[in-house]
Formats: structure tokens, C-alpha cells, sequence
């Protein structure tokens, strides 16, 4: 099935406004420029250098969750138009041996102009849905949200 010019493969959440879904090695081109911004990159000081720099990231850090965790980053886009405003999604962080619910968008979404307005809480809900429908109990308790863990949500 196609939704839009995805197809239900690799679409993982669905809401009213948006679609989440699995970046492929193919979205180098939004990584690098969502990463451009440095407003965006203000706080976690890793900007993306070039095409090539975000192409690697898409290979050795957010594609392989996929296949170790069936979780990580996802591609968010606007419904009906599919632009994309920036991801949301989930990473696996050994060092503290814990799951990460974050996000990153474009500048434009802090502004909370529509059709960008609510989209953070909307795609974090979806993704808190998404963890309470898909994950093992003991997996949800090793979710952190803004340093607060995600137990037993039912």
C-alpha cells in the first residue's frame, strides 16, 4: 500500500497530521540540511559537515537500529504535502543502558505556525503510543523522557 509517495513498509506511525518513518540511505540530502541550522545544532553541538557526513551518519548509527532494535530515529512529515519538518524517534544508549525519546526540527516548527503548530507534542505522543502498543514492559522501563524513566506505561 502507498501512502502518499511512501509505501506502508516504511511508514511506522500514522497520526491525523503526520507520518513517521524509516529514513533510508537515501535521505542524506534532509539529514545534512536539517543539521544546517545552527540553531538546531545549538545544543547538541553535533552539525552535520556535508552530504557525505550525514549520508555515514544515516549508515552507522540510525539504519542499524532498525535492525538491533526495530527502533530509532524517524523521518516526520507533514501530511498531505510530505514536507519534512525534522525526526522523532528513539535511540538505544548504551552508556547509560537506557532508550532516548528525542527529536529534532527545523527552526521553522519552534515558531509554531501552522500547519507546524503542536507538531513536537504530536509526535511525541504518537511515539509514546507507539512505545505502550510495540515494546515489552521491561523495555518501556528503561525509557527516558527528559530524564524522567517511562515505567510501566500502560
Amino acid at each position: 500500500m502507498r501512502i502518499g509517495i511512501f509505501t506502508s513498509m516504511n511508514v511506522v506511525i500514522e497520526t491525523e497530521r503526520l507520518l513517521l518513518r524509516t529514513f533510508t540511505e537515501h535521505d542524506a540530502t534532509l539529514v545534512y540540511e536539517l543539521n544546517t541550522e545552527p540553531d538546531v545544532t545549538r545544543y547538541t553541538h553535533d552539525p552535520v559537515k556535508d552530504i557525505a557526513h550525514a549520508k555515514e551518519i544515516l549508515e552507522k548509527t540510525i539504519l542499524p537500529q532498525y535492525a538491533l532494535y526495530n527502533h530509532a530515529r524517524w523521518a516526520v512529515h507533514l501530511k498531505p504535502n510530505h514536507e519534512f519538518p525534522g525526526w522523532s524517534g528513539l535511540k538505544y544508549r548504551s552508556e547509560v543502558n537506557g532508550i532516548d525519546l528525542g527529536y529534532r526540527f527545523k527552526t521553522k516548527a519552534w515558531e509554531r505556525e501552522l500547519p507546524w503548530k503542536q507538531l513536537m507534542p504530536q509526535s511525541g505522543m504518537a511515539l509514546i503510543n507507539w512505545i505502550c502498543r510495540e515494546l515489552s514492559a521491561g523495555q518501556r522501563s528503561i525509557i527516558s523522557l527528559h530524564g524522567k524513566c517511562l515505567k510501566n506505561a500502560e
